[in-house]
């Protein structure tokens, strides 16, 4: 299990660093370790990781295939998982299913999903909680929604606080110099700018 875990902590880093193809090939020898076999909650999560490694490869085929095979999977899932896997729930798993979707650019569906993954968000989950409003004001801004994705931005930043994290910071910081192109013109983006200077994000 400590092995599939590496394998899976490895195909993630490598997406953070936007090296999908790495991910990609490094989520495919994860997925064909015997531990992901024997454990469908592993296999769910591997899954979804590659399905959101397709998306941003812009392959939509294979992207919707990895989804299936994670929806499988997780219905094959009995009991418990083990306690590092604790957070893959179906909230979970809509989430990432809306980061591969709108990865292919289909902003709303990925919009429809995060929204979705977030009404089912366990309150514990208060990190997954920012990523994914994150997500869901991104789908917003990219959906031509600037005054919503604004306020949602704003809310993340205002959980974001409460948390310490680098990744999160470093999404908030993409979104705020998005709304840099729209605070002249949109009294919420130049609010969330002013916002999240004040703060230093």
């Amino acid at each position: 299990m400590l092995q599939a875990r590496v394998w899976s902590n490895l195909a993630m880093q490598a997406r953070l660093l936007d090296r999908d193809q790495e991910a990609v090939r490094i989520g495919r020898a994860a997925v064909e370790t015997r531990q992901a076999k024997g454990d469908p909650w592993l296999m769910a999560l591997l899954h979804c990781r590659q399905a959101v490694g397709h998306a941003r490869m812009g392959d939509r085929v294979r992207a919707e295939r990895s989804l299936a095979r994670a929806e499988t999977a997780y219905e094959r899932a009995k009991g418990e998982p083990a306690a590092w896997l604790s957070f893959l729930t179906p909230a979970e798993l809509t989430g990432l299913a809306g980061a591969a979707h709108q990865a292919l650019g289909r902003h709303k569906r990925a919009r429809e999903l995060t929204a979705t993954a977030l009404s089912m968000l366990e309150p514990r989950f208060e990190r997954n909680r920012v990523y994914y409003t994150l997500q869901w004001a991104q789908a917003l801004l990219d959906g031509g929604d600037v005054e919503h994705a604004a306020d949602e931005a704003g809310k993340a930043a205002d959980m974001a606080a409460r948390v310490h994290s680098d990744r999160l910071r470093g999404r908030l910081n993409g979104l705020r110099q998005q709304m840099l192109r729209y605070a002249g013109s949109v009294p919420e983006a130049a609010d969330f700018v002013e916002r999240t200077r004040q703060t230093g994000v």
